[in-house]
């Protein structure tokens, strides 16, 4: 994907793959209102800075479509914890997660995809 200064670069699929990328891919639970749900699930992945990038499960293309394309996150949702003893990483999974529902979840819910294409 070329590079356009002043613009926010959303990635390819394997730029967003990468080891060395920033982006990380998250669980298809945490991906469902970008999902079309038919039988091929799309990809979202995540940024720090909080840019979303949605990739459709048959064509490995990023997701235009308004209803299931990427969006912004103000609070991005943290992984899993990766244990029951993960306690660090469930403090930061529920209070991130509860940041992200109120913060950027509901009002997408609200008003849909209304932060436009970036």
């Amino acid at each position: 994907m070329s590079r356009i200064p002043g613009a926010i670069h959303i990635p390819s699929l394997d730029e967003a793959l990468d080891r060395r990328s920033e982006w990380d891919l998250l669980p298809p639970r945490q991906a469902k209102f970008h999902d079309n749900r038919d039988e091929y699930p799309e990809s979202k992945f995540i940024h720090p800075d909080g840019r979303e990038a949605v990739f459709d499960g048959i064509t490995g293309q990023l997701v235009t479509d308004e209803r299931y394309m990427g969006t912004y996150n103000y609070i991005n949702p943290a992984p899993e914890p990766r244990s029951f003893f993960d306690v660090g990483g469930a403090v930061a999974y529920i209070g991130r997660g509860m940041g992200h529902i109120v913060v950027d979840v509901v009002p997408y819910l609200i008003g849909g995809n209304v932060r436009g294409a970036n």
